[in-house]
C-alpha cells in the first residue's frame, strides 16, 4: 500500500469522522471491497450505518438492500422500507422504483398498488427504465390506475428507446396485436428484433410470429428458423409453433411424425394446447396409429384446463361413445361449457340437443337461442336448422323471407339440404 493511498485514507477517515456523509459512505464502500484498506465487513456496516444515519440517500438505499434481500444482514422488510422510504424522499429513483415494487409485491407491507403506480411515476420520470416497465404494465392491467393501453404503450417505447429488453418485447407485442397502438407489424418487426438481437429468446420467439403474418414479405422459412432457435432454448411457446410447422409444412418438409414428438414433450409438461392437438392427432391417426381411447385421454387433460375446442371434442365423444362410454349427460355438460365460451361447432350442438331433446328435456327457446349463436359464427348446419324452423313455424313464427335467407348463407357454404330446400321456396 502506498505512501499517497495511506495519506488518502487517513483523510477520508477524518472526514467521515468529522461527520461527512460522502466520505461516510466511500470510506464503507473501501472496507467492503478492501480498496485501499483490508476489507472489513463489520466497519463497512459501521459506516454504512452511520453514512444512512446522517442523511446519504446512497447509504441510506445500500442499507435497504441489505435488509431486503437478507444479505450481510438478516432480512428485515420493516427496516427495509424504512430505508428505501427515506432514501425514495430524497428522489434516489433506484430506491423509488424499488419501494414501488414492494408496494406491489406487498412485501412486509399491505399491497398497495396505487402506492406501487405512485413510487414508479416518480422513478419514471427520473427515467429509470425498470420503472418505465413496471409502470406501463400496471397501466396495461389496471391496477392502482385507470387501464390505459395508450400511456403503456408510451412508457414501454420511452424504456425501449434506452435498450431495455423487456419494453422492447412487450412494446412489440402491442404492435402485433394492435393494443395502445395501430396494428403495424413492421414495428413490431423492429422491436422484437432489437430485443431478440440482445438474445431475448420471447422476441426470437415473436419476431418469427411477425415472419409468418408479414404478408408479402413474409418469410415462413425464417420464421421457422427463429421458433427452432428459441426452441433449442427450451421455449415452450417455440417448440409448439415448430411443431405446427412440421405438421403443416410451413418453411419446412411437412413431417407429421416429428411433429407429434413435440406435441407429447409438451403434453406431458401439461401445455393444454399441445395435448389438444396430440389428442387430435390420435383422432385422426396423423403422425400415430389412430386411437380413440388416446385422443380421449388427452382430450379429457386439455379441458381438464378448459381449453374450449378439447372440450367440444370431448363432448362429441361421449355424445358418439368413442374412446368412452357413451354418456348424453356429460356430453351436454360439456356442450353448454364450450358454447358459453364462444365455440360456435359446440353452439350448434347444445342446439341441436335442446331441439331433439337429447341428454336435455327439449326446449325449442334454448334451441332457437343457441341456432342463433351459432348462426352468428357462420356455421352452416345452424344455419341451415334455424332456417327449417322459420321455414316450418316451428318455435318461431313462420317467416319464408327469413328461411330463405338463412338456406342461401348455408347453401353458400356447400350445405345439401339447404340447397335442397332452396328449390322448394
Amino acid at each position: 500500500m502506498s505512501a499517497n493511498n495511506n495519506d488518502f485514507i487517513t483523510e477520508l477517515t477524518k472526514q467521515a469522522e468529522s461527520g461527512n456523509t460522502k466520505s461516510q459512505h466511500n470510506l464503507a464502500e473501501r472496507y467492503k471491497s478492501g480498496d485501499g484498506v483490508k476489507c472489513n465487513i463489520s466497519r463497512h456496516i459501521m459506516w454504512l450505518i452511520q453514512s444512512a444515519e446522517n442523511g446519504n440517500a446512497n447509504a441510506q438505499f445500500d442499507l435497504a438492500e441489505y435488509f431486503y434481500n437478507g444479505i450481510v444482514l438478516e432480512q428485515n422488510y420493516s427496516e427495509a422500507i424504512k430505508w428505501y422510504k427515506k432514501a425514495a424522499e430524497q428522489d434516489l429513483a433506484e430506491a423509488q422504483y424499488s419501494l414501488g415494487l414492494i408496494y406491489e409485491k406487498g412485501e412486509g407491507i399491505t399491497q398497495n398498488f396505487a402506492e406501487a403506480v405512485k413510487w414508479y411515476t416518480k422513478a419514471s420520470k427520473q427515467g429509470l427504465n425498470d420503472a418505465l416497465f413496471n409502470l406501463a404494465v400496471l397501466y396495461e392491467s389496471g391496477k392502482g390506475v385507470e387501464k390505459n393501453m395508450t400511456t403503456a404503450a408510451k412508457l414501454l417505447k420511452s424504456a425501449a428507446l434506452n435498450g431495455h429488453i423487456k419494453s422492447q418485447l412487450n412494446l412489440g407485442i402491442l404492435c402485433f396485436n394492435g393494443k395502445g397502438v395501430e396494428r403495424d407489424l413492421f414495428e413490431a418487426k423492429r422491436w422484437f428484433t432489437e430485443a431478440a438481437e440482445q438474445g431475448d429468446i420471447h422476441s426470437q420467439f415473436n419476431l418469427g410470429k411477425c415472419y409468418e403474418e408479414l404478408g408479402t414479405n413474409q418469410d415462413l422459412f425464417y420464421a421457422f428458423k427463429l421458433y427452432e432457435k428459441s426452441a433449442e432454448q427450451g421455449l415452450d411457446d417455440a417448440i409448439l409453433n415448430l411443431a405446427r410447422c412440421y405438421e403443416k409444412g410451413k418453411g419446412v418438409k411437412a413431417d407429421i411424425e416429428k411433429a407429434v414428438e413435440m406435441y407429447k414433450i409438451l403434453a406431458i409438461k401439461g401445455i393444454a394446447v399441445a395435448q389438444y392437438n396430440l389428442a387430435m392427432c390420435y383422432k385422426d391417426g396423423k403422425g400415430v396409429k389412430q386411437s380413440w381411447v388416446d385422443a380421449v385421454k388427452w382430450f379429457s387433460k386439455a379441458e381438464m384446463q378448459e381449453h374450449t375446442d378439447a372440450r367440444y371434442q370431448l363432448a362429441r365423444c361421449y355424445e358418439n361413445g368413442t374412446g368412452v362410454k357413451k354418456d348424453m349427460g356429460k356430453a351436454v355438460n360439456l356442450y353448454i361449457k364450450s358454447a358459453l365460451k364462444g365455440n360456435a361447432n359446440a353452439q350448434f350442438c347444445i342446439a341441436l340437443c335442446y331441439e331433439r331433446g337429447n341428454g336435455v328435456i327439449p326446449n325449442m327457446p334454448k334451441a332457437i337461442e343457441w341456432y342463433e349463436k351459432a348462426v352468428e359464427s357462420g356455421v352452416p348446419g345452424a344455419q341451415c336448422n334455424l332456417a327449417i324452423l322459420y321455414y316450418n313455424g316451428n318455435g318461431v313464427e313462420k317467416n319464408l323471407e327469413k328461411a330463405k335467407e338463412l338456406f342461401r348463407l348455408s347453401a353458400s357454404q356447400g350445405n345439401k339440404v339447404a340447397r335442397s330446400y332452396l328449390t322448394k321456396i
